[in-house]
């Protein structure tokens, strides 16, 4: 929630267009506290609770998600008690029971009830989500703990099978609720909420699937802020798809010689952007090898790209831990500081290929065009593609 809340804020912070009043009036029971605060697009404004009433006003350009709370700045144990809802220009009534702002009831904002909507069709898979989402924690924790610990291969091996078949569970819900969105933004393409949802779906769905999505909106959500962001994305991805000429990186690789994807020119080459701590990508890792004994010899080489740049042993403990040194290895380039603000880095080669989730692969032509685009489910696409061209 946390994530999603900032997620928007960045997303709807500046736009063009002309803003519009709202007003707050709100009702308040069972409550100690003085004040009430709202932020929402970077402002925040508070309000004195009087006889349980408070009222709050201000102006935003377009429907945006807010947070009310009562400390000015809640810590992470605080922020479980605020309310998040959709801020938009009208006249809002929001109703405070037993001093618990988590139930609040909000009325008054069509895309705080079209929110409420789209929740309630992905509730039940969420809480499976959550469930799950530990379970995947504690297996994770206890494959780590193995690695570290050095543990026999046999141990590894069965610790990292758990962590991976909880994976394929969450998998399967993430898909579920990817759906229920995808089927919201279908029937609602006037939503500021679709424009919203799609935003957080945009690097998680293939590009076809993102373009069809963004063509079912209406002019005036594609001209909302995440609207144009969404449109900003498709560009970038567009260039890094099949069809397009590979971007040319220059790095060394993990024996520290020089590395350049041009100088590869003559030979199929698969980009493998993986990390040493992401469990499908390493559960790949035994297909990837024998693609690359069987192809090797008609010119078909693997470059990983690894994103460990914050810890480079781990990189090379899990490169050789997977026996996969037959095949170059360099590092990704990602730059910390960067990716915590949204930024771009130049020397990140995962940006230049629209990586935002990991794994994925990247086959290029003997030409050195893009040919095939792969996520984790799609090894055998991947395999079908390689008998086809050599």
């Amino acid at each position: 929630m946390k994530r999603f809340l900032s997620l928007c804020i960045v997303l709807l912070g500046t736009t063009e267009l002309v803003a519009q009043s709202f007003v707050i009036n709100g009702h308040i029971t069972g409550s100690r506290q003085k004040y009430i605060y709202l932020s929402y697009e970077g402002h925040k404004d508070s309000s004195k609770i009087e006889n349980g009433q408070f009222r709050l006003k201000g102006s935003i350009s377009e429907p945006a998600n807010a947070i009310l709370h009562f400390t000015p700045f809640p810590t992470d144990e605080e922020y479980q008690l605020t309310r998040e809802f959709m801020l938009e220009p009208s006249v809002i009534e929001i109703s405070v029971k037993g001093g618990n702002l988590r139930l609040a009831v909000i009325k008054g904002s069509v895309s705080q009830a079209e929110s409420e909507s789209l929740d309630n069709m992905r509730v039940q898979v969420k809480k499976e989500t959550e469930r799950l989402s530990i379970k995947y924690d504690k297996a994770e924790n206890a494959w780590g703990k193995a690695v570290d610990a050095q543990q026999s291969e046999r141990v590894q091996d069965s610790l990292k099978a758990i962590v991976s078949a909880i994976h394929d569970q969450l998998s399967s819900y993430d898909n579920a609720i990817q759906q229920h969105t995808l089927n919201f933004i279908s029937t609602h393409p006037d939503s500021y909420i679709s424009g919203l949802e799609l935003s957080l779906f945009v690097r998680i769905l293939p590009l076809d699937t993102l373009r069809k999505m963004y063509l079912q909106l209406t002019p005036r959500i594609k001209e909302s802020f995440a609207g144009k962001e969404i449109s900003k994305e498709i560009h970038v991805m567009t260039a890094a798809s099949p069809g397009s000429e590979a971007t040319d990186f220059a790095t060394v690789d993990i024996n520290n010689k020089p590395l350049q994807l041009s100088s590869f020119r003559g030979s199929v080459v698969l980009l493998d952007f993986w990390a040493s701590w992401c469990v499908p990508c390493r559960v790949s890792n035994p297909h990837l090898i024998a693609l690359f004994n069987k192809y090797k010899s008609k010119g078909f080489t693997i470059i990983g790209i690894a994103d460990d740049n914050r810890n480079p042993q781990a990189w090379r403990t899990a490169v050789e831990q997977d026996h996969i040194g037959i095949w170059y290895h360099v590092l990704r380039g990602s730059d910390l500081v960067n990716q915590l603000k949204g930024l771009p880095s130049e020397e990140d080669i995962g940006h230049k290929f629209a990586i935002y989730s990991l794994p994925v692969k990247i086959l290029i032509d003997k030409n050195g065009v893009i040919i095939g685009r792969y996520g984790s489910e799609d090894e055998a696409a991947l395999e079908k593609k390689l008998e086809e061209i050599l």
